[in-house]
């Protein structure tokens, strides 16, 4: 273990781009911490990064394959080839100064929704697929955290796979080079951490797989669904994709400085790359306590252009009776997914309908927390609780058979989860929303709106076109030859109050 000071002056964009020079898939989990000197709140305090993992597990449905560097491939059923593979490189116990010193990285797609729950019935099928796999972790020996709240980084190195020696020596090197990458992302904090723009041809619009006509028709279509009392009320997405050459990474680094979100995160997978800025965690699993905590995000409201206009809408988001009906039917269906693997009488509801305060938005958060019981693991918890129920809508099953009626394509990465589970035993996901992927030189992402009796069709859509604003206009900006217009864009849509 090899630790050291970090000048909180120093932006940890600087050490992602020293280390996302180094070879492989490489993963950041970054907790919003602004380069300016705020932290973010008091869920900012970590973020991580991992590079060069020396397995990858992926699964498409219930087949899943552990594909080590030299090639070898294991094969088995997802869910139990995932708790193999936690099982087996487990660490020991100890203190260790890192929520994830090693562990698994990446994401859980939301049509392994099907797979968690085997009630929801056959795994949804769709006219076009997403052309990546449903699950995707890597598995990293070695790790840099950065600790906001110690003022510190801290490296750490496991020599797994190897054993006795070889994993010593292994590690002694990995702690090297991410020695050497720390020393000089802190020697040369003023560096500009952007890499060079790519050459790129001009983005060609977006292209939505709803017709504004087929998503009013949709969202009519839920009303039916909820007058007939099947659900109370079910999340309508849609897809929008562009032409995108340039490096992802570059897009990350721009969105995070611009809007950073405590949930955020960067993947590259090789053949693809995922942006999230979500603002909302899943599930936080503490190893030693055992203790498990989901804060779902329902009602939403821009800031405002004033002060004035600003305390409005706070106002306005905490007394709608809409909106809070919307996020207490959340709250319950979450507190009863964690039941179903929490100890008896330890699932409460620590903080309701909290408002909270983004740098442009405006969410209404709950805080719900258990204990898991023993003879359950982390395999157990996903089964119990995914995807969330933020996201699908209420009752769960019946919503994600609705929505998988309507929908016209595979949600994918989008509303499933990206984090970690550490070998140590913890866990972290965030809900991704407000997430790009990037792929054979296009770009994607979907919007959503929560449908309810009450919704009218034609102003979810509109809602949905607010949502995707940003998301586009960053994209259309990142195709320029400079970061000059992604900035200004970025400055601007922040004084719009509306990214």
């Amino acid at each position: 273990m090899y630790c050291r000071s970090l000048p909180l002056s120093s932006d940890p964009a600087a050490l992602y781009a020293r280390l996302s020079r180094s070879r492989g898939p490489r993963a950041v989990l970054d907790s919003g911490w602004d380069p300016g000197g705020a932290r973010g709140g008091p869920l900012s305090r970590f973020c991580v990064c991992a590079v060069d993992p020396f397995a990858l597990l992926t699964a498409r449905g219930n087949r899943a394959v552990l594909t080590w560097k030299d090639g070898r491939c294991e094969r088995g059923s997802t869910l139990t080839l995932l708790r193999d593979v936690l099982k087996r490189f487990q660490l020991p116990d100890s203190n260790w100064p890192t929520p994830f010193p090693a562990g698994a990285m990446g994401y859980f797609g939301y049509e392994l929704g099907a797979l968690m729950e085997p009630a929801f019935g056959a795994p949804p099928m769709s006219d076009q697929e997403t052309g990546l796999p449903d699950l995707w972790l890597g598995l990293f020996d070695s790790a840099v955290t950065i600790d906001l709240e110690r003022e510190r980084i801290v490296l750490s190195a496991t020599g797994q796979p190897d054993s006795g020696g070889r994993a010593r020596q292994r590690a002694e090197s990995r702690i090297r080079e991410l020695s050497a990458a720390v020393e000089s992302a802190v020697a040369d904090p003023i560096h500009d951490p952007m890499p060079a723009p790519a050459e790129s041809a001009a983005g060609g619009g977006f292209e939505s797989n709803f017709t504004p006509a087929r998503f009013v028709r949709a969202v009519g279509r839920i009303k039916e669904f909820i007058a007939a009392g099947d659900i109370y009320q079910a999340n309508l997405s849609h897809r929008f994709r562009t032409r995108f050459r340039k490096d992802p990474f570059r897009l990350f680094l721009e969105l995070r400085q611009a809007a950073p979100a405590p949930f955020s995160a960067f993947l590259d997978g090789g053949d693809f790359a995922v942006v999230s800025m979500s603002p909302e965690r899943f599930l936080h699993l503490d190893p030693e306590t055992r203790r498990v905590e989901t804060r779902p995000i329902k009602g939403t409201r821009p800031r405002g252009r004033t002060l004035m206009e600003d305390r409005h809408l706070a106002r306005e988001l905490v007394n709608s009776g809409k909106d809070r009906a919307e996020h207490v039917m959340i709250v319950d269906l979450e507190r009863n997914d964690l039941g179903r693997v929490a100890q008896v009488g330890t699932v409460q509801v620590r903080e309701l309908s909290l408002l909270e305060t983004f740098p442009t938005l405006f969410h209404l958060t709950s805080t719900v927390e258990g204990i898991l019981a023993p003879g359950r693991d982390r395999v157990d918890l996903l089964k119990a609780t995914f995807p969330g129920g933020s996201i699908t809508g209420a009752p769960k099953i019946r919503a994600m058979q609705v929505i998988d009626e309507l929908e016209t394509v595979r949600r994918g990465i989008y509303t499933g989860s990206l984090g970690y589970l550490s070998f140590t035993g913890g866990m972290d996901l965030n809900v991704a929303i407000r997430t790009i992927v990037v792929r054979d030189g296009r770009a994607e992402f979907h919007v959503g709106a929560g449908i309810v009796a009450d919704s009218d069709p034609e102003a979810e859509y509109q809602e949905t076109l607010v949502k995707g604003r940003s998301l586009r206009e960053a994209l259309e900006a990142a195709e320029k030859p400079d970061c000059a217009p992604f900035r200004q864009t970025a400055s601007r849509l922040l004084a719009d109050r509306i990214f």
